[in-house]
């Protein structure tokens, strides 16, 4: 569960200025069509569950209204000392906090496991696998620990669907869901 990002002018700027400097690393950056702010993961489910798991979401969602997040800043995760995800840091209304607290409570009753870490807001746009000049990290930090913030407001949560492919994820919209 998932509100989809729409990079605009600016976060295409600072994305593309990023995998510049990250060049030359082993740093896999997503398309910017796969950009989210993930809510809640939920595993592989039978397709016959697939009507209950719209229902707990619908019900959920219902009558919250559009939701505003703010992109603030770039972190490293877990930080530098073994590096593996880059991603936007999100700041964000508090009732996108019980949202996602309240999505995941439903998951759990649903029979989904308990996610292992709290909700954090981000948006993954790189998987690390190998920096080999550490300094790039360094500069990363410097120029992209923070910026002006990149305002985002969403009116729809997306079920998707993630498919592995040769090429990449291929992301299916299972169903959309009206604040």
């Amino acid at each position: 569960m998932a509100f989809k990002i729409e990079p605009d002018k600016r976060l295409k700027q600072i994305y593309f200025q990023i995998k510049k400097l990250m060049k030359g690393q082993r740093v896999k950056f997503y398309s910017l069509d796969e950009m989210f702010l993930i809510l809640r993961y939920l595993p592989e489910a039978e397709p016959e569950y697939l009507s209950d798991i719209n229902r707990f979401i619908a019900e959920e969602v219902v009558g919250y209204g559009s939701i505003s997040v703010s992109l603030q800043g770039v972190d490293i995760y877990p930080y530098k000392v073994m590096p593996r995800v880059l991603w936007f840091r999100a700041e964000a209304e508090q009732r996108l906090m019980k949202l996602a607290e309240n999505l995941d409570k439903r998951a759990v009753e649903f029979g989904f496991a308990p996610e292992f870490f709290s909700f954090y807001p981000h948006v993954t746009f790189a998987r690390i696998r190998r920096i080999e000049q550490e300094e790039r990290l360094d500069i990363l930090e410097q120029k992209f620990k923070t910026f002006t913030p990149i305002n985002f407001s969403f009116s729809q949560l997306i079920l998707f669907e993630s498919l592995q492919s040769r090429n990449g994820n291929i992301y299916r919209i299972r169903n959309r869901f009206s604040l």
